[in-house]
């Protein structure tokens, strides 16, 4: 008998979980037990550390039960955003949550107060910067990623890596009038 898809894929980086001594697992059990409490059905989050089996092939596992999710949950931290895998799982989910003709299964979860998940204003103005420039700042501004990492990242050299961080914090603080 076929297992049922979970109700939504939780994605996070265990950095965060690690550091907090398992508050995102109990968290993400508490969750469920939430929604079922009040809508009387089981409602079950996959996460990773309890979803995938000894000797299971864990890529596969993941690709799909986010794709059978329908509810994805991202954790947000600084850690999240410098996490490629996550940043993968994000994209994927966004893609398959486009093609679903929705834009409402993402439900983020904001973990660790930044200022730029907090400040509407100042995310507005970070998603409006140029590709380049938002990955690097995001990278390196917010994920704390030395610009060599960010420059492997990118695929671009540490000195381009700086420049288009750069540039996109001088378009941040003209966006956002802050002026030296």
């Amino acid at each position: 008998m076929a297992s049922k898809p979970p109700d939504a894929f939780l994605s996070y980086t265990r950095f965060n979980d690690q550091h907090d001594g398992g508050a995102i697992s109990e968290f993400c059990r508490r969750l469920a037990s939430a929604v079922q409490a009040v809508t009387g059905v089981p409602f079950e989050i996959f996460q990773d550390v309890g979803g995938i089996g000894i000797g299971e092939h864990w890529p596969g596992k993941l690709d799909r039960m986010l794709d059978q999710g329908r509810f994805f949950i991202p954790m947000l931290t600084p850690s999240y955003f410098t996490s490629q895998p996550c940043r993968e799982e994000l994209d994927r989910f966004l893609r398959a949550e486009a093609e679903r003709g929705r834009n409402d299964l993402v439900l983020p979860i904001y973990y660790i107060e930044s200022d730029v998940l907090e400040d509407e204003d100042l995310r507005a103005a970070v998603l409006d910067l140029p590709a380049a420039q938002r990955a690097a700042v995001v990278l390196h501004h917010l994920g704390g990623m030395p610009y060599a990492d960010v420059a492997a990242e990118l695929g671009v050299t540490p000195a381009a890596a700086r420049r288009r961080a750069a540039d996109g914090i001088a378009t941040l603080r003209t966006r956002m009038g802050v002026h030296r």
